[in-house]
């Protein structure tokens, strides 16, 4: 059984619904696996579309879903407007207890709905860490990251930020900051 998020895409009768969500999907696999104990489960659908890295696509809140002195030069489109889709340069998503530190993504070209220089969106750690002259392009872009849940220190961001045609919403180091991070020392260019 392959089974994934869904996707809408414009020349569908579905093209207005609403994207399906990593949540969504895990809980179907966790309902079919139990229903159907024996039943084959391919990792081939289009799961790691809704958080995408260069890296990673997600990091847990395992303790030990890291990311450590790497870097990435990675070109990652998702290009449906309509999609809840998180993409950054190292990771599209970071829980709460991960964390990315002396890591770079430079030179790339990342394009989704929700794009973030190094982190798509971040709920975990991001220190000691930048985003180098590359182009970010999307609905809700930030120069680190879309989203900030968590704490994020001593990083810059040369990034270049566009939306489609005026039409999105931009900040220089995160499109929104959510009301509990802690943010320190960071510098954007």
């Amino acid at each position: 059984i392959g089974i994934g998020p869904f996707i809408p895409h414009h020349d569908t009768p579905f093209a207005d619904e609403a994207a399906g969500t990593l949540e969504l999907t895990l809980f179907m696999l966790g309902l079919i696996r139990l229903m159907i104990p024996k039943v084959l489960l391919p990792a081939t659908t289009a799961s790691g579309t809704i958080y995408a890295g260069g890296i990673a696509g997600y990091l847990t809140s395992s303790g030990s879903s890291n990311v450590i002195n790497s870097y990435s030069l990675a070109n990652i489109k998702v290009i449906d407007s309509n999609s809840n889709a998180f993409v950054g340069g190292i990771a599209g998503y970071t829980a709460g207890g991960s964390f990315v530190s002396g890591c770079f993504h430079n030179s790339g070209e990342l394009w989704a709905n929700n794009v973030g220089g190094l982190v798509g969106m971040e709920y975990g750690t991001v220190f000691s860490s930048y985003v180098g002259e590359c182009s970010l392009k999307g609905y809700k872009v930030g120069g680190l990251a879309s989203l900030i849940h968590g704490k994020v220190t001593d990083c810059y961001v040369l990034a270049d930020l566009t939306t489609p045609g005026n039409s999105g919403e931009l900040g220089g180091l995160a499109y929104y900051v959510g009301p509990d991070c802690y943010i320190e020392h960071n510098f954007v260019y």
